[in-house]
């Protein structure tokens, strides 16, 4: 497996991965949000993808009543808090992207929405990634992803063959009020209406070393 593997979302195993509940309270909660009219079936996708493992118990989209859902704010935090976050977030991608333990690094991020704006307070610090393997021969990747994956017990195999990169991700987020994106997603955002973002400068000793990956 090599470069981004965003493949688990949309689905129950993604939302049991993402939220880290179990895959039956996964299913239970798609259900419940497609039957409120906030999720609906994405049949292109899983037409497209009816072979992949990851597809096979169906794939699932936002309505536009559950991205206006996504969207609401929850807790507002000030924009210091806010600006704290993202250079905490900042620390934690130059961390990854160090010659550490992670086998994934992050390659591009961007932050967008609020935090981009005046409001003295805000709701999450909306921040899109690209992250991508690092360039480790085949052989030795696998040998170092199960080292990451030992010990360790998974609610399913796609989250098991993912490891690597659900772990950066999650240490990206490190339980703080960041919505975190994939990158290739700021191409539909753009689409939006006066949308913007800026583009965050990645800390030194970072994916500019893997470019050979690509």
């Amino acid at each position: 497996m090599r470069g981004f593997y965003p493949t688990y979302r949309g689905t129950i195993n993604g939302a049991s991965i993402i939220l880290d509940i179990s895959k039956n309270e996964a299913k239970k909660l798609v259900q419940a949000l497609e039957k409120e009219g906030f999720l609906e079936r994405d049949l292109e996708t899983e037409t497209r993808c009816r072979n992949e493992i990851w597809a096979k118990d169906g794939v699932w989209k936002n309505t536009i009543n559950g991205n206006a859902l996504a969207q609401a704010p929850a807790k507002t935090i000030s924009r210091r808090k806010a600006e704290e976050i993202v250079q905490e977030f900042l620390k934690r991608v130059k961390t990854v992207n160090e010659n550490g333990p992670y086998l994934y690094c992050v390659k591009r991020a961007a932050i967008f929405g609020s935090f981009l704006g005046d409001s003295p307070v805000l709701g999450d610090v909306d921040i899109a990634v690209e992250v991508t393997r690092k360039p480790y021969p085949d052989e030795e990747y696998e040998i170092k992803a199960a080292e990451r994956r030992r010990g360790r017990r998974f609610s399913n195999l796609v989250e098991e063959i993912a490891w690597p990169q659900i772990e950066v991700e999650k240490f990206l987020r490190s339980r703080q009020r960041i919505s975190l994106h994939y990158y290739d997603e700021l191409e539909n955002f753009q689409k939006q209406p006066d949308f913007k973002y800026k583009i965050l400068e990645i800390p030194l000793n970072g994916p500019e070393k893997y470019e050979t990956l690509q």
